[in-house]
């Protein structure tokens, strides 16, 4: 599985951009980091920019220059939708889209629906208008739109006007609703110049029985087609039945050179992670890549059920350590970070809280908490943004970016530490 934040890293000085809506239907503000993990067999794909729901089957396409691809979810016990969240380049604009057979009656339903979900109170917004200065806003059959403009409260105790839109779009062959929550910062004339964009993309929208489409020549195309996929399913299946015993055999052989390998790591001392410019944790199977022109390696260990690998950039340290916390809770990961900062520095680390005295950036699951932590050396102001996430009941993994304040601000470390996360999975 791979470890991705929602959205993208942003630097304590640019935390609180705008605000997103997780997994649990619940909403936070963007830029408090929300977490999720992706999905294995995920069905976008981001550098075509095309996605096909692996529940209902519905498919989508964007300009990927444009968009990137931040979460794909695939329906399950916890969440009973297939998720997908786009991201645009400049970080403007989040978009998640998701669908339902059961959850709303038609597409007004879906709209209001979906805005309860975020917590949202259409009343509480001043609707967002077109250049005729009509309301932006649509109730059609099959399709249902609306859009308000909200002052949002950021970390900082500083208000933005933010946009969020709600499009729910139906299949007229179904009761499959698709429903697209837009998170914007673009807010003036947001419906010319924010909603094309995304407009484009639920214009891309085609159901799986074919959207109500006449269109009999498409239909029977689409017949062919899955013929020839259950042939190609069969000759599959069969292929794999003839190739099981060898297939056996490999396992066995690679179980054999697994066992060779530890015992020659454990002849070298330990060391065993690194392999040029990717890593493997020897006790707890996570396993992270890098771009070596960014990243180069300073440091790794592998002694006492503590793993942990040091990387250096022009920017940035990156400490990853995996250990046996005892409970496995990213709360108490972080509360240690607070000890290692206190050892490293001149003892007065401090982790950034919310209003209320709670920790930031929690994962909706539980699994993993993310913070900026702040200590001093000799006098010198550092930070440093800590993840800490749950490898299993008593195991946890922590992840830090540690610079100056201001140099963790910007967009280059930003980009350095999106690139860690991209290439980081949990076993």
């Amino acid at each position: 599985m791979r470890f991705r934040p929602g959205l993208r890293h942003r630097g304590p000085a640019r935390a609180g951009v705008f605000a997103l809506r997780t997994t649990a239907a619940a909403a936070m503000l963007l830029g408090t980091m929300t977490v999720g993990i992706n999905a294995a067999g995920a069905q976008a794909d981001e550098d075509a920019g095309t996605y096909e729901s692996p529940t209902f089957g519905y498919t989508l396409e964007w300009d990927a220059d444009l968009w990137s691809v931040e979460l794909d979810d695939e329906a399950s016990d916890d969440y009973p939708r297939d998720l997908l969240q786009l991201e645009d380049a400049d970080g403007t604009t989040a978009l998640f889209i998701e669908a339902s057979e059961e959850d709303w009656s038609d597409t007004d339903a879906c709209v209001e629906g979906l805005f309860e979900e975020i917590g949202i109170d259409p009343a509480d917004g001043e609707a967002v208008e077109d250049e005729d200065g009509e309301v932006f806003e649509v109730s059609d059959d099959d399709r249902s739109l609306a859009a308000y403009i909200f002052e949002i409260e950021l970390e900082d105790g500083e208000t933005q006007d933010q946009v969020r839109l709600i499009e729910c779009r139906a299949d007229t062959d179904s009761d499959l609703i698709v429903g697209f929550t837009v998170l914007s910062g673009i807010v003036d004339d947001y419906a010319g110049t924010g909603y094309p964009m995304v407009e484009e993309i639920a214009d891309s929208l085609a159901f799986a029985g074919g959207g109500g489409s006449d269109d009999d020549d498409a239909t029977a195309e689409a017949s062919d087609e899955d013929d020839a996929t259950e042939e190609a399913s069969d000759d599959a299946t069969a292929e794999a039945s003839d190739d099981e015993d060898a297939t056996e055999e490999a396992n066995d052989e690679d179980a054999t050179e697994e066992a060779t390998e530890e015992a020659s790591d454990d002849d070298a001392g330990g060391d065993t992670g690194v392999d040029g410019s990717s890593y493997v944790s020897p006790t707890y199977a996570y396993s992270l890549s890098w771009d070596e022109d960014v990243w180069t390696v300073e440091d790794e260990s592998s002694e006492d059920e503590v793993d942990s690998l040091t990387l250096e950039s022009d920017l940035l340290t990156m400490y990853l350590v995996g250990y046996n916390s005892g409970d496995g809770d990213p709360e108490t990961c972080l509360d240690n970070y607070l000890t290692v900062l206190d050892d490293r520095g001149d003892g007065d680390a401090e982790i950034v809280v919310g209003d209320e005295g709670e920790l930031i950036f929690p994962s909706e699951d539980g699994m993993s908490l993310s913070a900026y932590l702040f200590y001093s050396v000799d006098g010198e102001s550092f930070a440093s943004y800590v993840t800490c996430i749950t490898l299993d009941d008593e195991s946890v993994m922590g992840v830090e970016f540690t610079g100056a304040p201001d140099v963790l601000a910007e967009d280059a470390a930003s980009e350095q530490i999106n690139g860690i996360f991209e290439d980081l999975f949990l076993a």
